[in-house]
C-alpha cells in the first residue's frame, strides 16, 4: 500500500507517466518479483493516464 501511495504521489507530482526505470528501481528496493513488477508497471500507466485526464479536464473548468 505504501508502495502505491507512492507511485500516486509521485505521478501526481510529476504530472506525467513514472518511467519504467524507476519503477523497476521502486521494485528493486521492495524486493517484488517480476510478475508483481509487471502489474505494478501496467497499474502505474493506468492510474498515470487517469491522473493526466482529471488535470486536463480541471485546467479545461478553470479556463
Amino acid at each position: 500500500m505504501v508502495l502505491q501511495d507512492y507511485l500516486i504521489t509521485h505521478v501526481m507530482h510529476e504530472r506525467h507517466n513514472v518511467s519504467t526505470h524507476k519503477i523497476e528501481y521502486i521494485a528493486k528496493e521492495t524486493t517484488i518479483t517480476s510478475s508483481q513488477t509487471l502489474a505494478l508497471r501496467w497499474q502505474t500507466i493506468m492510474q498515470s493516464t487517469c491522473l493526466t485526464a482529471i488535470i486536463q479536464q480541471s485546467q479545461e473548468l478553470s479556463t
